[in-house]
Protein backbone atom coordinates (compact mmCIF):
# COMPACT_ATOMS: atom_id res chain seq x y z
CA UNK A 1 0.00 0.00 0.00
CA UNK A 2 2.79 2.42 0.94
CA UNK A 3 4.68 1.45 -2.20
CA UNK A 4 1.65 2.30 -4.38
CA UNK A 5 1.21 5.63 -2.57
CA UNK A 6 4.89 6.42 -3.13
CA UNK A 7 4.59 5.54 -6.83
CA UNK A 8 1.55 7.81 -7.22
CA UNK A 9 3.29 10.73 -5.50
CA UNK A 10 6.43 10.17 -7.56
CA UNK A 11 4.42 10.11 -10.79
CA UNK A 12 2.55 13.27 -9.79
CA UNK A 13 5.71 15.18 -8.90
CA UNK A 14 7.30 14.05 -12.16
CA UNK A 15 4.17 15.23 -13.95
CA UNK A 16 4.55 18.63 -12.25
CA UNK A 17 8.13 18.69 -13.55
CA UNK A 18 6.94 17.68 -17.05
CA UNK A 19 8.80 14.35 -16.87
CA UNK A 20 5.89 11.90 -16.74
CA UNK A 21 2.56 11.49 -18.46
CA UNK A 22 -0.93 10.86 -17.11
CA UNK A 23 -0.62 7.30 -18.45
CA UNK A 24 1.97 6.65 -15.70
CA UNK A 25 -0.70 7.09 -13.01
CA UNK A 26 -2.46 4.00 -11.68
CA UNK A 27 -6.17 3.53 -12.26
CA UNK A 28 -7.92 4.30 -8.96
CA UNK A 29 -11.56 5.28 -8.57
CA UNK A 30 -10.99 6.03 -4.89
CA UNK A 31 -8.11 8.42 -5.63
CA UNK A 32 -10.08 10.19 -8.36
CA UNK A 33 -13.11 10.55 -6.08
CA UNK A 34 -10.90 11.90 -3.29
CA UNK A 35 -9.25 14.39 -5.65
CA UNK A 36 -12.62 15.59 -6.94
CA UNK A 37 -13.86 16.00 -3.36
CA UNK A 38 -10.75 17.99 -2.42
CA UNK A 39 -11.16 20.12 -5.56
CA UNK A 40 -14.76 20.90 -4.63
CA UNK A 41 -13.77 21.75 -1.07
CA UNK A 42 -10.88 23.99 -2.12
CA UNK A 43 -13.02 25.80 -4.68
CA UNK A 44 -15.80 26.40 -2.17
CA UNK A 45 -13.30 27.65 0.43
CA UNK A 46 -11.52 29.94 -2.05
CA UNK A 47 -14.71 31.36 -3.55
CA UNK A 48 -16.14 31.93 -0.10
CA UNK A 49 -13.06 34.03 0.76
CA UNK A 50 -13.15 35.99 -2.53
CA UNK A 51 -16.87 36.55 -2.99
CA UNK A 52 -19.63 37.66 -0.69
CA UNK A 53 -22.12 35.20 -2.18
CA UNK A 54 -24.20 32.71 -0.25
CA UNK A 55 -22.86 29.24 0.38
CA UNK A 56 -25.64 27.74 -1.76
CA UNK A 57 -24.62 29.86 -4.77
CA UNK A 58 -20.95 29.00 -4.28
CA UNK A 59 -21.65 25.25 -4.03
CA UNK A 60 -23.90 25.36 -7.11
CA UNK A 61 -21.33 27.33 -9.13
CA UNK A 62 -18.51 25.00 -8.05
CA UNK A 63 -20.44 21.84 -8.92
CA UNK A 64 -21.58 23.20 -12.28
CA UNK A 65 -18.05 24.29 -13.09
CA UNK A 66 -16.73 20.84 -12.24
CA UNK A 67 -19.44 19.14 -14.33
CA UNK A 68 -18.59 21.40 -17.28
CA UNK A 69 -14.87 20.66 -16.88
CA UNK A 70 -15.33 16.89 -16.76
CA UNK A 71 -17.89 16.92 -19.58
CA UNK A 72 -15.73 19.12 -21.79
CA UNK A 73 -12.65 16.97 -21.29
CA UNK A 74 -14.73 13.86 -22.03
CA UNK A 75 -16.20 15.35 -25.23
CA UNK A 76 -12.79 16.49 -26.44
CA UNK A 77 -11.27 13.08 -25.76
CA UNK A 78 -14.25 11.32 -27.37
CA UNK A 79 -13.87 13.39 -30.55
CA UNK A 80 -10.40 11.88 -30.87
CA UNK A 81 -11.63 8.39 -29.85
CA UNK A 82 -9.55 8.60 -26.66
CA UNK A 83 -12.29 8.63 -24.01
CA UNK A 84 -10.64 5.70 -22.22
CA UNK A 85 -8.00 8.21 -21.04
CA UNK A 86 -10.53 10.36 -19.16
CA UNK A 87 -9.89 8.81 -15.74
CA UNK A 88 -6.14 9.41 -15.76
CA UNK A 89 -6.45 12.85 -17.36
CA UNK A 90 -8.79 13.97 -14.57
CA UNK A 91 -6.53 12.44 -11.91
CA UNK A 92 -3.54 14.28 -13.35
CA UNK A 93 -5.51 17.53 -13.74
CA UNK A 94 -6.83 17.62 -10.17
CA UNK A 95 -3.77 16.14 -8.44
CA UNK A 96 -1.27 18.52 -10.02
CA UNK A 97 -3.51 21.44 -9.15
CA UNK A 98 -3.64 20.23 -5.55
CA UNK A 99 0.14 19.86 -5.40
CA UNK A 100 0.68 23.35 -6.79
CA UNK A 101 -1.89 24.83 -4.40
CA UNK A 102 -0.19 23.18 -1.42
CA UNK A 103 3.22 24.35 -2.63
CA UNK A 104 1.95 27.93 -3.10
CA UNK A 105 0.43 27.95 0.38
CA UNK A 106 3.71 26.62 1.80
CA UNK A 107 5.69 29.39 0.13
CA UNK A 108 3.25 32.05 1.35
CA UNK A 109 3.45 30.55 4.86
CA UNK A 110 7.27 30.60 4.84
CA UNK A 111 7.55 34.19 3.62
CA UNK A 112 7.87 36.78 6.37
CA UNK A 113 4.72 38.79 7.09
CA UNK A 114 6.23 42.06 5.87
CA UNK A 115 7.02 40.47 2.49
CA UNK A 116 3.56 38.86 2.34
CA UNK A 117 1.98 42.27 2.95
CA UNK A 118 3.44 43.52 -0.32
CA UNK A 119 0.77 42.92 -2.94
CA UNK A 120 3.39 43.01 -5.70
CA UNK A 121 5.31 40.08 -4.18
CA UNK A 122 2.11 38.07 -3.81
CA UNK A 123 1.10 38.92 -7.37
CA UNK A 124 4.46 37.81 -8.80
CA UNK A 125 4.33 34.52 -6.87
CA UNK A 126 0.72 33.83 -7.86
CA UNK A 127 1.35 34.70 -11.53
CA UNK A 128 4.36 32.38 -11.53
CA UNK A 129 2.28 29.55 -10.11
CA UNK A 130 -0.55 30.28 -12.54
CA UNK A 131 1.88 30.10 -15.46
CA UNK A 132 3.34 26.84 -14.16
CA UNK A 133 -0.19 25.45 -13.71
CA UNK A 134 -0.98 26.32 -17.34
CA UNK A 135 2.28 24.69 -18.45
CA UNK A 136 1.47 21.49 -16.54
CA UNK A 137 -2.11 21.34 -17.77
CA UNK A 138 -0.96 21.98 -21.35
CA UNK A 139 1.54 19.16 -20.94
CA UNK A 140 -1.22 16.87 -19.65
CA UNK A 141 -3.42 17.81 -22.63
CA UNK A 142 -0.54 17.34 -25.08
CA UNK A 143 0.29 13.87 -23.75
CA UNK A 144 -3.33 12.74 -23.36
CA UNK A 145 -4.86 14.17 -26.54
CA UNK A 146 -1.82 13.44 -28.75
CA UNK A 147 -1.65 17.03 -30.03
CA UNK A 148 1.16 19.49 -30.62
CA UNK A 149 2.18 21.98 -27.95
CA UNK A 150 0.47 25.01 -29.52
CA UNK A 151 -2.81 23.09 -29.81
CA UNK A 152 -2.43 21.84 -26.25
CA UNK A 153 -1.98 25.38 -24.93
CA UNK A 154 -5.06 26.61 -26.81
CA UNK A 155 -7.13 23.61 -25.66
CA UNK A 156 -6.01 24.18 -22.07
CA UNK A 157 -7.02 27.84 -22.13
CA UNK A 158 -10.32 26.91 -23.74
CA UNK A 159 -11.04 24.26 -21.13
CA UNK A 160 -10.17 26.62 -18.28
CA UNK A 161 -12.23 29.50 -19.65
CA UNK A 162 -15.29 27.42 -20.52
CA UNK A 163 -15.22 25.52 -17.22
CA UNK A 164 -15.08 28.79 -15.28
CA UNK A 165 -18.18 30.21 -17.01
CA UNK A 166 -20.68 28.80 -14.45
CA UNK A 167 -18.77 30.57 -11.69
CA UNK A 168 -18.71 33.81 -13.67
CA UNK A 169 -22.42 33.64 -14.49
CA UNK A 170 -23.59 32.69 -11.02
CA UNK A 171 -21.17 34.67 -8.85
CA UNK A 172 -20.02 37.42 -11.21
CA UNK A 173 -16.52 38.29 -12.32
CA UNK A 174 -13.85 38.59 -9.67
CA UNK A 175 -12.27 42.03 -9.44
CA UNK A 176 -9.50 42.65 -6.92
CA UNK A 177 -10.27 45.20 -4.22
CA UNK A 178 -8.07 47.87 -5.82
CA UNK A 179 -9.99 47.72 -9.11
CA UNK A 180 -13.36 47.81 -7.36
CA UNK A 181 -12.36 50.86 -5.32
CA UNK A 182 -10.94 52.78 -8.28
CA UNK A 183 -14.08 52.11 -10.37
CA UNK A 184 -16.41 53.13 -7.56
CA UNK A 185 -14.61 56.33 -6.63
Amino acid sequence: MINIFYQVLRSLFNLCLLRASPADLPFSNMLLGTLIGIEIGLNIFTLHKLKGASTQEIVMATLLSLIVLIGLVYVLLARRKLQSRLHKVLMAWFATELILTCFLQLILFILPNDVQALKSVQAVIEIGFFAWNIAIKSYIVRKSFDVKLASAILLTFGILVISSLPIQFILGAYLPQTLQQSQGG
